[in-house]
């Protein structure tokens, strides 16, 4: 990325100067629409503010501000109205004790797994790992009888065997 010194040294002619200067106005204009007083006091990120500052209080608000910062606008843009509902209603459940950044709100909106999902998610197991384990248990039952059975055999052919000098 280009420092304002180094845009300025290359220079050469009015032409340049002219072509930075509308390059510098197109990208403010482009800003400006990312700023919390164009935003419509209507639009979901105002409930999504006010639920994040009251959350997480203090924290929050020192860190992105009492109005909808610009990065959050700007990252947020394409979400619905809908989707901002969905976030707002996974915060709820959100295992983190800081307030999320904007990438890891789009991943509660579009389906990042909350704490209480993932603890009510039940493993499915076909029906051939159940047989499976039911054949293990039966294989196990039979290595029992077969040790038992084994043993019983070891321990008569010590006693024929002691009393056999």
């Amino acid at each position: 990325m280009k420092t304002p010194k180094d845009k300025l040294t290359n220079l050469a002619t009015r032409g340049d100067a002219r072509r930075l200067l509308n390059e510098s106005q197109q990208q403010e204009s482009e800003r400006a629409e990312f700023k919390a007083e164009n935003i419509p006091t209507e639009h979901p990120i105002w409930d999504l503010w006010q639920y994040l500052s009251g959350y997480y209080g203090a924290a929050f608000t020192s860190q992105y501000g009492d109005d909808p910062d610009p990065v959050w606008l700007y990252e947020l843009r394409d979400l619905t109205p809908a989707d901002y509902r969905v976030g707002i209603e996974r915060l709820k459940f959100h295992e983190s004790s800081f307030a999320p950044n904007p990438g890891e709100f789009i991943g509660l909106v579009h389906g990042g797994a909350t704490a209480q999902e993932r603890a009510s998610h039940v493993e499915w197991q076909p029906a051939g790992l159940l047989e499976d384990e039911k054949a293990k248990a039966k294989k196990q039952e039979a290595t029992k009888e077969v040790a038992s059975h084994l043993r019983d055999m070891l321990d008569n052919w010590q006693q024929n065997n002691s009393n056999n000098p």
